[in-house]
């Protein structure tokens, strides 16, 4: 009876488990792993002294009996005497079983069960059972120990496209500072070449035309002196000429100041901002109001250039188009964000991008000056309701950005 157990022990767990060892396969981890756990559990334990796998040339696949240390005994070596011992002392009844392939008599392996005389008698199906139990354990195992190896070369390739991400972002990063260095040289090369015209402008034009006047205002006690008759008009012909030599050299003069930038490295924005306003203000005659919040101590240059030739064009705007009437500039900034923005209560507009006017001419280059430099730039206007103007940029220079 107790052989016939054996028997189905062996029929019933070891063949399944065993049927993809080849000639030189070893027994797989997972297999050993579930008949190791079978070998010690309590009621295994009290039936069976060990159990040994070999195949039919000898060769050991399995033995339940561990090498001191507790490791296994190697795949490839006859069963040591001294593995033996155990097996063969008294009271234990030693059973060999061929385990044979599948649907043909090749016998895959040879399965020694040693059971220990005087256990409790019974049918050891329930011991089968376990086995099997502990078997089907074994498939998960492998299942999740092929799934680790694919999460493993999934986690390699998740590396790879991370450095990869890495470096497209590295050039990305070094591409945005290029567009940024070459917009803060078109910047400063823009003002150098205003500045050389402003000062043509008032070193050569306005010259010629201040020499003009100081001829007439030396001509026209001659021409009295000389009596010309009043039915020509030369006196009055005189004046005309005089008075539209001196309107043109003031609008030169005018247009040399406003390209002409002042020192905007030594100063802030809000100081920058106040001296545009001035500046307007003695050259139309007319009063603006202004309303500061506390803005940021200091900024790159080209930004604090692009902040001044806004408000600077956005009050000629307001003037030419709404005679300066409500004119007003303010400008704040919370923490991220600056925000100048320039207003009128004049006439108005309807805002539309697609027009060539050269209101809307001004306007597109205000807009591609701002956002050359990455700002933003919203046009408020309706017929009737006047316009307003809002430059926006990051603060390059915020803690938080």
């Amino acid at each position: 009876a107790r052989a016939a157990a054996a028997e189905a022990l062996i029929l019933d767990v070891v063949t399944p488990l065993v049927q993809d060892v080849g000639p030189a396969a070893a027994l797989p981890a997972a297999t050993a792993a579930a008949f190791d756990n079978l070998m010690v559990s309590p009621e295994v334990a009290s039936r069976v002294a060990a159990l040994q796998l070999r195949r039919p040339d000898g060769t050991l696949l399995y033995s339940s009996v561990h090498a001191e240390g507790g490791a296994l005994p190697a795949p490839e070596t006859l069963l040591d005497a001294a593995m033996l011992e155990e097996t063969r002392r008294p009271g234990v009844q030693r059973t060999s079983v061929p385990v044979y392939r599948s649907g043909s008599r090749e016998v895959v392996a040879v399965a020694e069960l040693s059971g220990i005389l005087g256990a409790p008698q019974g049918d050891f199906r329930w011991l089968a059972l376990a086995a099997l139990a502990l078997a089907m354990l074994a498939v998960p195992f492998r299942l999740v120990q092929g799934a680790g190896t694919r999460l493993a070369a999934q986690q390699e390739e998740l590396r790879a496209q991370r450095t990869e991400v890495a470096r497209l972002n590295a050039r990305n990063e070094a591409l945005r500072k290029l567009v940024e260095l070459i917009h803060r040289r078109g910047v400063e090369h823009n003002e150098r070449l205003l500045r050389r015209i402003g000062s043509d402008l008032h070193d050569g034009p306005a010259q010629h035309l201040a020499l003009v006047l100081l001829r007439l205002d030396e001509l026209a006690p001659a021409l009295e002196r000389q009596g010309a008759p009043d039915d020509r008009g030369t006196p009055k012909a005189l004046e005309t000429i005089r008075r539209a030599t001196s309107d043109a050299l003031k609008e030169i003069r005018h247009i040399s100041s406003g390209l002409a930038l002042p020192e905007l490295q030594k100063i802030s924005l809000r100081d920058a901002l106040l001296i545009a306003v001035r500046a307007h203000e003695r050259a139309t005659g007319t009063s603006v109001t202004v309303a500061i919040e506390e803005l940021p101590a200091r900024l790159p240059l080209p930004m604090t250039i692009c902040l001044y030739r806004f408000a600077q064009e956005a009050l000629n705007n307001a003037f030419r188009h709404a005679g300066g009437e409500g004119q007003s500039l303010s400008a704040r900034y919370d923490g991220v964000t600056i925000a100048v923005e320039v207003s009128d209560a004049g006439p108005g507009f309807a805002v539309d991008q697609t027009a060539t006017s050269d209101e809307r001419l001004g306007l597109a280059g205000l807009r591609y000056r701002v956002e050359s430099l990455g700002g933003s730039l919203q046009i408020n206007s309706q017929s009737g309701h006047g316009t307003r103007l809002i430059a926006q940029f990051r603060n390059p220079l915020a803690p938080n950005k």
